[in-house]
């Protein structure tokens, strides 16, 4: 199971076309520190 399971859960469950998500939106639906990841790359 991907840590990022629920985020792509939440981007196929939305029925409305284009849409946006901030990364704390993001962060949120994945449950994880998203931030982190892009600071350290």
């Amino acid at each position: 199971m991907s840590k990022y399971d629920k985020l792509w859960q939440y981007i196929k469950d939305n029925k409305t076309g284009n849409f946006e998500l901030s990364f704390d939106e993001i962060g949120q639906q994945a449950g994880s520190g998203l931030r982190q990841f892009f600071f350290t790359l």
